[in-house]
């Protein structure tokens, strides 16, 4: 294993362990101050419809929240972007464990999705930053067309030698 590979892994499993402990920061102020689940029990929604509604709220504020980490795992760059990945979702995985401990998930069905749907944030908005972005950050930048001047203008260019 290259130093370089070796460091960018270690870097990886960081990421993932410094975003569980800061998901965990951010979802004890989220689940205080969000409105919406208490506007969706205010219109009348219970039950299983309440529960689909507060876990796809919960991964899109996820999504959210993971695209920092995201971002940083493509600038690890592309060729072991997979591997990056799954480490820093191990990584999140073990520190949010130990942390706080793991969900019940024989509590109910829809504790153990949100709780996959958090793991599978992270992958997510790798992929969708990857397809956004067309190339791993710093990548050079693709070549742009040549701009069409209007007719008579003078462009600047070298000297000529007369």
């Amino acid at each position: 294993m290259k130093t370089d590979t070796a460091s960018s892994a270690i870097a990886a499993l960081a990421l993932g362990a410094v975003q569980a402990l800061a998901l965990i920061w951010c979802w004890a102020y989220i689940a205080a101050f969000n409105p919406l689940t208490l506007w969706l029990l205010k219109a009348g929604l219970r039950g299983r419809g309440f529960l689909a509604a507060v876990t796809a709220m919960d991964f899109l504020i996820n999504l959210l929240l993971l695209l920092p980490a995201a971002w940083l795992l493509l600038l690890l760059g592309r060729r072991h972007l997979r591997f990056h990945t799954m480490l820093a979702m191990l990584s999140l995985v073990v520190t949010g464990a130990v942390t706080v401990g793991l969900p019940v998930f024989s509590a109910s069905a829809f504790v153990a999705i949100s709780y996959g749907l958090l793991v599978l944030a992270l992958p997510a908005d790798v992929w969708l930053l990857s397809r956004f972005t067309g190339k791993a950050p710093g990548a050079p930048a693709k070549r742009t067309a040549p701009t069409v001047m209007a007719p008579g203008a003078i462009q600047a260019g070298p000297a000529s030698p007369h």
